[in-house]
């Protein structure tokens, strides 16, 4: 039986909320924290996010809580 295949990520919908999460981050130059960001968005995908909403809302939930850990760290 042949492994599933994955489906083929929408980059139109991960460019488009990253750039919607980086404009509200204010991350501009920083290439680390922009891969960090698309990383996220990615993994949101392969989870099944498919909607822009909800993968923005949960990627936004998730860098507050890991911004919230290093402020507390």
């Amino acid at each position: 039986m042949p492994a599933p295949i994955e489906p083929i990520a929408d980059l139109g919908l991960i460019n488009s909320a990253l750039k919607i999460l980086c404009r509200e981050a204010g991350i501009e130059r920083d290439r680390r924290e922009v891969l960090q960001v698309a990383t996220l968005l990615m993994s949101l995908w392969k989870q099944g996010v498919r909607d822009q909403k909800t993968i923005v809302e949960l990627a936004r939930n998730t860098l507050a809580e890991a911004a919230s850990l290093r402020r507390n760290a």
